[in-house]
């Protein structure tokens, strides 16, 4: 017999009706081109109401169905605890997460649909159970009660005397069902009717069954389907946003939709009101840990609820306008707080780029500040720092530069900023570290070809790289400390020199607030906007390009003309073509550490 609550599964096509080692239990089976047993189980249809767990598909590792029987109905015994843990913890939850609703018509025929059905339901299964005469005298007199109660209440309305009982007799049943009424809400007085008129409709049905008389309206009407929840979008949210949208902006998105569930619970979608989302927001905003400003809430927060909402809409999970657009007015802070939040991101001045170049940092021999990972990398400490600064490159773009990301294009050298790695036909049968790096950019126009500045090549760059390439090969990170943590479900490089690089600059060089990695793009910006003031506009497009960014700053449109549709064609412009320009940009105040090999012949050379 299935189990409702667990699920149940019947064999897939590909079940082995071999009986070595016994008769085959349910849920074991064979697949064709395995020499195993696997055991298969599905969740619960009312477990995937609230969630979508994954199939259980899993190798006993017995090829003999003896062994296999004691490996495997343990995984079954297993998957069944785990499901059932969290069925009671989502039934649990929506206990908890209940949450005010606003009335509509819909809403009102549910809830007055679902008392009926409760009544005509409860009183089958006591008659299938068996009904004395006492019993039946006891429901006459109940029914003739409630006859009486309900008739003064549709007559008198809120003048009944008992009035006050229904209502909280109402409150009582939407709270079973998941609702929590607002007695301020204007089609409450709509629904206490409605709800008489079902107590009535019920009572006449029982008391037809008692004088063993059955009509249309004595059967019992089909139990009504679970109304979509918040959490029926989330799949379909992600997977849409999917096809047009980077998969971590995807699940960025997705994010905040599952942040919205965590607040009002997983409701129903019709019963979302602007009251919830306005309260949602305010949550946001004043969150312990990652608040969102009231520009979020705006441009990004309002904008993935509301897709999100449409969505819904078009597949038919929703039948309420969307709650978003009935949204007029967003939380938001006083100046004084919101001044507090603020997160200042400072432009280094060519004067504290100098100190870091002459700082301990810049010290081969310097063992005490350094540890772990950075207590070896010493291209890492020497390199980064000056390929943001000739660049101004955002904070990971440089860290999880591979060896084969540094080549030669025509006549010069470049730096690819990517997320693809590109393999010969022998490295794609083969694993390296590579393959475990999660590589991201921020955004396509991120992705950009640069070419080695003048400066590098006299440090000793390509040199650098070219011994790494030999050391470890041409897909192996370039700086050895980025080396993720292998433990991550997404690995991303170059953790150990960020930490390292804040530490740095907060403790040892006492810097301040709002200054640390970014502060070299900031930096970088600055000269630019000085070379071009000077000079006269560059191309269109193409600081753009160079800085990896897609919009014109509001402060730069004087000196960079903005693009047109232009922008969306072709590849942009070459690395020979950025090279003229870069070459523009004035480095010739700072003063710069010796070349690389001198650099590291200063190693313990004291």
């Amino acid at each position: 017999m299935k189990n409702k609550d667990l699920g149940d599964a019947g064999m897939p096509k590909t079940y082995d009706k071999s009986t070595s080692g016994g008769a085959v239990p349910a849920h074991f089976y064979k697949p064709k081109n395995s020499s195993n047993w696997y055991v298969r189980l599905d969740p619960s249809t009312e477990l995937k109401r609230y969630c979508a767990p994954t199939p259980l598909r899993k190798s006993t590792g017995q090829s003999d169905l003896k062994l296999a029987k004691i490996v495997g109905l343990k995984m079954l015994a297993d998957q069944r605890a785990e499901w059932h843990r969290l069925l009671e913890s989502f039934t649990r939850d929506t206990a908890v997460h209940r949450t005010k609703v606003f009335l509509d018509e819909s809403l009102v025929a549910t809830i007055c649909h679902a008392r009926l059905h409760s009544w005509l339901m409860s009183d089958e299964e006591d008659r299938l159970t068996g009904l004395t005469d006492e019993d039946i005298l006891e429901i006459e007199s109940f029914a003739a009660l409630s006859d009486r109660t309900m008739r003064s209440i549709l007559t008198q309305g809120p003048a009944s005397a008992s009035w006050v009982d229904l209502l909280d007799t109402v409150f009582d049943w939407c709270y079973t069902l998941g609702y929590e009424l607002d007695h301020s809400d204007p089609y409450l007085p709509k629904l206490v009717r409605e709800f008489a008129k079902v107590e009535k409709t019920a009572q006449e049905n029982i008391r037809l069954r008692n004088l063993g008389e059955v009509d249309g309206t004595a059967t019992p009407p089909p139990p009504q389907g679970p109304r979509p929840r918040l959490s029926d979008v989330s799949d379909i949210f992600y997977e849409h946003k999917s096809i047009s949208n980077d998969p971590k902006y995807a699940g960025t998105l997705l994010n905040a939709w599952k942040l919205f569930i965590e607040h009002a619970g997983d409701v129903p979608l019709d019963s979302v009101t602007p009251q919830l989302l306005y309260e949602f927001f305010e949550s946001r905003m004043h969150a312990a840990s990652k608040p969102w400003a009231p520009t979020r809430i705006r441009s990004f927060g309002k904008r993935a609820l509301g897709d999100a909402f449409a969505l819904a809409a078009v597949k038919g999970l929703m039948t309420i306008p969307n709650p978003i657009e009935q949204l007029k007015v967003l939380p938001t802070l006083t100046k004084q707080a919101q001044k507090e939040r603020e997160k200042p991101r400072f432009p280094y001045t060519t004067q504290q780029i100098n100190q870091i170049f002459s700082s301990a940092w810049y010290d081969p021999n310097e063992q005490k500040i350094f540890r772990g990972k950075m207590a070896e990398d010493l291209g890492a400490r020497y390199w980064i720092p000056l390929i943001k600064t000739l660049y101004g490159t955002r904070v990971r773009e440089p860290i999880q530069l591979l060896c084969s990301d540094v080549r030669k294009q025509g006549t010069i050298d470049v730096i690819s900023l990517r997320v693809d790695i590109e393999k010969t036909p022998v490295e794609v049968q083969t694993t390296s570290q590579s393959d475990s790096i999660h590589r991201s950019l921020k955004n396509l126009t991120s992705h950009r070809e640069l070419p080695v500045h003048p400066k590098l090549i006299e440090l000793g760059f390509l040199d650098f790289v070219a011994t790494r390439r030999l050391e470890s090969g041409p897909n192996a990170l370039l700086f050895p400390s980025s080396e993720p943590n292998s433990n991550a479900q997404k690995p991303k490089p170059g953790r150990a020199y960020e930490q390292c690089y804040l530490r740095f600059v907060r403790d040892r060089l006492k810097m301040g607030n709002g200054f640390g990695s970014h502060s070299f793009r900031h930096f970088f910006e600055d000269l630019l906007r000085e070379t071009q003031a000077s000079t006269g506009a560059w191309p269109t497009g193409l600081s753009q390009q160079l800085m990896g960014r897609s919009r014109t700053a509001s402060m730069d449109k004087d000196f960079i003309a903005r693009e047109g549709s232009e922008a969306l064609y072709g590849s942009g412009y070459s690395a020979k073509a950025l090279q003229k320009y870069h070459g523009m940009v004035d480095f010739s105040a700072l003063r710069f550490p010796p070349p690389f090999p001198e650099w590291l012949r200063k190693t313990h050379s004291s």
